[in-house]
């Protein structure tokens, strides 16, 4: 396996961005000639722009471009949970660089949000509201404002007058129902996850499997000759 330097792949990570339709999912014949044309114009950018160094073949550049998605992923995940473990804080010891923010950023909705600082100042917090979960991101709602306890009137006025009691919702039951959402989110988000690593390998192999195709024609044809 070739190996890297980091400016390679934040130089790789720069010259892809140029070029979104490399993620795209689709296998129809246009979607993959023009995935074709993109990746012969990344090799030859790539190569042009170190040319101190042995050029890299166009299916190597593939590979660190893969490579660099699934660290990407990996890291975003250990970020997730170490967030976890402080209570939906930063991480103090985990970031993306430069590449893997870019990756991230084409990514797009195949990698899930990192968790939010929950700072006051960072989401236009005011005066009477609240900070609520839901699901993968943060809202502003209104805050419930307490219940007033309102003077007990002397026994004769209770029996004529009764104190009315409001109907809330408990904070508890609450926080329950948000957890819960949160759960079932965060798995349809891994089964999204598994599935584009499986369309991921699907497509290698699809590509292994032609590049055999044409090694034995080339095989066969050098035998006739």
């Amino acid at each position: 396996m070739a190996r890297y330097e980091k400016s390679e792949r934040g130089l790789l990570a720069e010259i892809c961005q140029k070029y979104p339709i490399i993620g795209d999912k689709g296998y129809g014949g246009d979607i993959l000639k023009k995935k074709k044309v993109a990746w012969q114009k990344i090799a030859s950018e790539f190569n042009s722009s170190t040319p101190g160094r042995a050029p890299r073949t166009e299916e190597q550049i593939r590979g660190l471009w893969k490579r660099l998605k699934i660290s990407t992923k990996e890291k975003i995940d250990a970020m997730r949970s170490e967030a976890r473990k402080t209570g939906g804080g930063p991480s103090s010891n985990l970031n993306l660089d430069p590449a893997e923010e870019i990756v991230s950023g084409m990514l797009g909705s195949s990698v899930d949000p990192l968790p939010m600082d929950h700072d006051n100042d960072a989401v236009g917090f005011q005066e009477g509201q609240i900070l609520v979960e839901m699901g993968e991101g943060v809202v502003v709602e209104e805050a419930v404002p307490e219940m007033v306890v309102e003077d007990v009137p002397p026994e004769n006025e209770r029996r004529s007058a009764p104190v009315p009691q409001k109907n809330k919702k408990s904070l508890y039951d609450e926080q329950l129902l948000q957890m819960a959402e949160k759960e079932h989110l965060q798995r349809l988000s891994d089964d999204a996850r598994r599935m584009q690593m499986a369309a991921e390998k699907h497509e290698l192999e699809m590509q292994i499997l032609q590049l055999e195709k044409k090694i034995k024609i080339k095989i066969l044809e050098q035998m006739q000759m």
